[in-house]
């Protein structure tokens, strides 16, 4: 890594820290939850693997849908995925971030606060800066986050998957059997 992007992520860790968000804590039982926005960071080639990621990731969405669960899916890509732009389904590229500290730019954070939900579900396997960003200035009533080496933005629920490999339709199903326990 080199010393400017080392220079980059410090000042985003200090800008995020720094970051105050007024809300309110409450923890879910899966029966009570309206609305979710799941963050992701699509980091893959666009080849075969990354398809086996994205259709996981769509069988989250229709899974929340068929429970009655209004949900976001908002996505950071280091490439622009014109394929992936569905509805309720919002691609955020490096042009709508500072690229000097990962900052979302006025009308990335304007949109993605129009569409705050009550649990925010940060599904990345890999710390995204810009995503960290977006999970911090959230409004959401439950964060909850993939366990990562390091960790930007303020998670009430850290979760650390029972398989390494698992892929992300199966780590949301374990984080569901969690929130439906929770509250009962």
């Amino acid at each position: 890594m080199s010393f400017f992007e080392k220079l980059r992520i410090a000042l985003a860790k200090r800008k995020i820290s720094k970051l105050g968000n007024v809300r309110n804590v409450r923890f879910f039982n899966l029966s009570e939850i309206k609305s979710v926005n799941l963050l992701y960071y699509l980091n893959e080639p666009l080849d075969i693997d990354a398809r086996e990621k994205y259709k996981a990731l769509i069988a989250i969405i229709d899974d929340l849908r068929d429970k009655k669960i209004k949900c976001e899916f908002t996505f950071f890509a280091d490439n622009s995925l014109i394929e992936m732009k569905r509805v309720n389904m919002t691609a955020l590229t490096k042009q709508d971030f500072s690229s000097f500290n990962y900052c979302p730019n006025d009308r990335c954070y304007t949109n993605f606060m129009m569409d705050d939900s009550q649990v925010l579900i940060n599904l990345s396997p890999v710390t995204c800066w810009q995503l960290e960003y977006l999970a911090q200035y959230s409004k959401s009533q439950l964060k909850i986050a993939l366990q990562r080496e390091e960790q930007g933005a303020k998670y009430d629920f850290l979760f650390k998957p029972d398989n390494a490999d698992a892929d992300s339709f199966e780590i949301y199903k374990q984080i569901l059997q969690y929130l439906d326990t929770i509250n009962k």
